[in-house]
């Protein structure tokens, strides 16, 4: 997939996603609904035949981890510890995460 495509099934995802959000605003709906048609028939003349996408390009996991208290010192540092104790944590949920999206994925494998 080149960078052209890619932001365009990221831009099909979104779209689908605020027109979810926006199914009953008179104004708003049919404007998404407007661009939505233009972007799939944009990537749709650009795909190759024979391309099969994915139907959902999974979107990367972003994280802020904000810290305040005894244990910052202003702009300049994080005590170890709770450094350490903040990514051990993060690192669960991220694991956590991963499983519940992959047994998400064996159920609709599973079901086909």
């Amino acid at each position: 997939m080149n960078d052209q495509t890619t932001f365009l099934k990221t831009q099909e995802i979104d779209l689908e996603h605020m027109l979810e959000e926006a199914k009953d605003d008179p104004v708003l709906a049919p404007q998404l609904e407007q661009r939505l048609r233009a972007t799939r028939k944009t990537l749709q003349a650009q795909a190759p035949d024979g391309t099969l996408f994915p139907p959902v390009i999974p979107e990367m996991p972003r994280a802020a981890i904000f810290f305040r208290g005894s244990a910052v010192e202003g702009s300049t540092g994080i005590r170890p510890a709770l450094a350490g104790e903040a990514l051990i944590h993060y690192e669960k949920m991220f694991v956590e995460q991963a499983m519940h999206d992959e047994s998400g994925f064996f159920d609709l494998v599973l079901e086909d």
